[in-house]
């Protein structure tokens, strides 16, 4: 439900907000924003702030799986340090 609303606010707006920016309805008055990453952001993140070898992959009841059958990430990574 939230995902189709989402997508429907991202057409409207133009793409100000993306598909995967939720607002979850909080304390009955307020909505909180929520940003749903996909693999390939959390990816790009991950190389901003110099991490190599990184893997993604899905956490399901069934276990570990390929990100697109997970409903959260577990993300292995090595910390590539800048030498001066």
């Amino acid at each position: 439900k939230h995902i189709f609303i989402a997508l429907i606010r991202s057409i409207i707006t133009f793409g100000y907000y993306k598909y995967n920016d939720l607002f979850i309805p909080w304390n009955n008055q307020n909505k909180r924003f929520y940003h749903a990453f996909t693999p390939n952001e959390l990816k790009q993140l991950f190389r901003n702030v110099n991490f190599k070898n990184i893997k993604i992959f899905g956490i399901s009841k069934k276990g570990i799986t390929k990100p697109a059958n997970g409903r959260d990430f577990l993300i292995k990574a090595n910390k590539h340090e800048k030498k001066i």
